[in-house]
């Protein structure tokens, strides 16, 4: 499964906003993780000069789903009952 994203894209001119975008993304996915990583204790305000951060203003999302539609029925049995 992909989504792909169309819209207005800018990009993070400041390094102290890509650090504050990284720090605040790695809470939000890390916070149930029973060691999380944190970006402000891994990265060295240096690291933080090399990465482009952008943002972007999201007007059309389209969704594609492939799952083995090119599959035999025979092959999909056989995933069935591989994963049981």
């Amino acid at each position: 499964m992909t989504v792909d994203a169309y819209g207005s894209a800018k990009i993070l001119e400041e390094a102290t906003q890509t650090a504050k975008l990284i720090e605040k993304l790695s809470d939000k996915y890390e916070a149930s993780k029973v060691k999380p990583w944190e970006a402000k204790n891994n990265y060295s305000d240096k690291l933080f000069e090399h990465i482009v951060g952008f943002e972007i203003n999201v007007q059309e999302l389209q969704r594609k789903v492939k799952i083995s539609q090119n599959k035999s029925e025979e092959d999909l049995i056989g995933v069935v009952k591989a994963l049981k």
